[in-house]
């Protein structure tokens, strides 16, 4: 059914393909065999980009070289949790609070298709604090702005921040810039 849709959108005239997958076991840091494999097979059918979610915390990204060419897919494997109630407190898994903005910069040209293709991340968590008995829910992204972060520092969470940038950028891969 994937080559399917991934060949119907190339005959509807699309141009860049990107496959979406609700895929993985919940709270595993690491993507398993199955995903890998899918993922080979996604690129091998044609996708030029492959997001997925459902482990609710990040996992690697990585570049999949097609098979029997030299094209590379970026893979995001697991974007984490962008907004959750998901917290440290009662999960025993602080990576829940934890997630991931991917970005692809696609180089196009009309004559040749995709000439290029780039992956990065923009690293974010979930800061939840009480304010005037209100609980205030913020997606902080963990950027060199991050100490001047005005939520975090209402809330006083800058070291739990800082804890989930380390634990992003220890599990992401060396293939995001």
């Amino acid at each position: 059914r994937i080559k399917g849709d991934i060949d119907a959108a190339k005959a509807a005239g699309a141009e860049v393909i990107v496959a979406y997958y609700h895929w993985g076991e919940e709270y595993q840091n690491e993507p398993n065999k199955w995903q890998k494999e899918l993922a080979q097979r996604t690129a091998d059918m044609g996708a030029d980009v492959i997001f997925a979610s459902h482990p609710h915390v990040p996992q690697t990204a990585e570049y999949v070289t097609v098979t029997d060419s030299e094209k590379k897919v970026p893979v995001f494997y697991s974007l984490g949790n962008f907004v959750s109630n998901q917290r440290a407190e009662y999960m025993n898994n602080r990576r829940t609070e934890e997630g991931i903005m991917g970005i692809v910069n696609i180089t196009y040209k009309e004559e040749a298709g995709i000439t290029g293709v780039t992956m990065d991340a923009v690293p974010l968590w979930v800061d939840r604090y009480s304010d005037g008995g209100k609980i205030i829910y913020t997606v902080i992204p963990l950027d060199e702005n991050m100490e001047n972060n005005e939520s975090l520092q209402a809330s006083g969470h800058l070291s739990k921040a800082q804890q989930a940038l380390e634990d992003i950028n220890g599990i992401l891969g060396s293939d995001t810039e």
